[in-house]
């Protein structure tokens, strides 16, 4: 007869576990990686004459590792998309309906890069706003990941933010996004990159990690990065095995009194 109670105490258990992602490193802050893959940037604020968003691999510097287009920003929200695009083998940035692209990024990432990573080794990604014109407002609100969110990005005091996340492999599907609203108000200065936004996937082998034996994400669980990074809305517990058995035994002795 206990059993019959107790099955659904049992149930409860199953029902009210999300996937853990303890082991998630997340920090906000600068988190030294081995190298970067791909990468987005909006910069040049102030319509200075140069390319206002990059989309790449590897060092956006290098002027060969990217695809750049113009734009005449203004101060105002402007929502974006980042996506890397398996199927089609290409990165995409769309800026309030602006959209560029980098083509053969596999290839790309192989032959711009040092050559010792592919896709399939991101497991760690960054963000980074820089607001270090005087007076001036960049910021990225209601940053998604695939769908999740992950929050705001709202430079300190000295005008930076970085987040970075990583711990096991970035698993992103045939389509991994990123998705926000760049919220940008000036003055702008004459600099190109003094104030800032970049969005960067890449590697990190300090963790310890095999890409290639890493599991695959939960089912349920729709961030990118297999044991799931962000920081409000990651999934975690919500009641721990440790409450759980103390429910199985209370129940257990509140029947066992009332027979």
């Amino acid at each position: 007869m206990l059993i019959r109670y107790l099955l659904p105490v049992a149930a409860l258990c199953c029902l009210t576990t999300l996937p853990s992602l303890a082991s998630a490193q997340i920090a906000v802050g600068l988190e030294p990686y081995d190298e970067a893959l791909v990468a987005a940037r909006f910069r040049s604020f102030g319509n200075t004459g140069g390319g206002e968003i990059y989309v790449g691999v590897g060092d956006l510097g290098a002027s060969a590792n990217r695809q750049e287009i113009n734009r005449t920003w203004t101060d105002g929200d402007f929502p974006f998309t980042f996506t890397l695009d398996r199927v089609a083998d290409e990165l995409r940035v769309d800026v309030d309906g602006q959209t560029l692209t980098f083509p053969n990024f596999s290839a790309e990432i192989a032959s711009k890069t040092s050559g010792n990573y592919t896709y399939d080794d991101l497991n760690i990604l960054q963000i980074d706003v820089a607001q270090r014109d005087a007076g001036s407002t960049v910021q990225i609100i209601g940053l998604t990941q695939n769908g999740q969110l992950l929050g705001d990005f709202i430079p300190d005091a000295n005008g930076f933010f970085t987040w970075t996340s990583q711990g096991g492999c970035v698993v992103l599907p045939d389509e991994g996004t990123l998705s926000g609203v760049l919220r940008i108000a000036g003055p702008f200065g004459n600099s190109q990159e003094l104030s800032r936004v970049q969005l960067t996937a890449g590697v990190r082998e300090s963790d310890g990690l095999d890409c290639a034996t890493a599991p695959a994400p939960p089912a349920d669980d729709p961030t990118a990065i297999s044991d799931g990074s962000s920081t409000s809305a990651q999934s975690v517990p919500l009641l721990s095995q440790f409450h759980l058995i103390w429910l199985v035994l209370i129940t257990a002795l509140l029947i066992g009194r009332a027979r």
